[in-house]
């Protein structure tokens, strides 16, 4: 079959090979340099510990929050429960993380 293939078709062939390989690289590095948020919560019943948001930014560039809410959700039995417990305004500022870091 390469035999009966001419030099512009064998070019034609090894540069869509080339796109494909290409295109694969740049999806995998779009996927590995996505945006990534690492939220956790701790709990105390403590006053002097009280209740501890960590946010881990775990991508290669910073991330600017422009607003934030807390709620308390519960669902009993299939019936939605949300309570607001903490918001920001949008006039509060931003809260910037930079790259690999976290903030409490």
């Amino acid at each position: 079959m390469i035999e009966s293939l001419d030099v512009q078709q064998l070019i034609t062939i090894l540069g869509s090979l080339f796109s494909i390989g290409w295109m694969a690289i740049k999806a995998f590095d779009w996927w590995r340099d996505r945006d990534r948020l690492d939220i956790s919560f701790g709990s105390s019943t403590s006053v002097e510990h009280g209740n501890q948001i960590q946010i881990r930014n775990l991508s290669k560039r910073p991330i600017i929050i422009t607003h934030w809410e807390l709620f308390f959700a519960f669902d009993p039995k299939g019936k939605k429960d949300r309570e607001m417990v903490e918001s920001a305004d949008y006039d509060d500022g931003d809260l910037t993380i930079a790259a690999h870091t976290s903030k409490q």
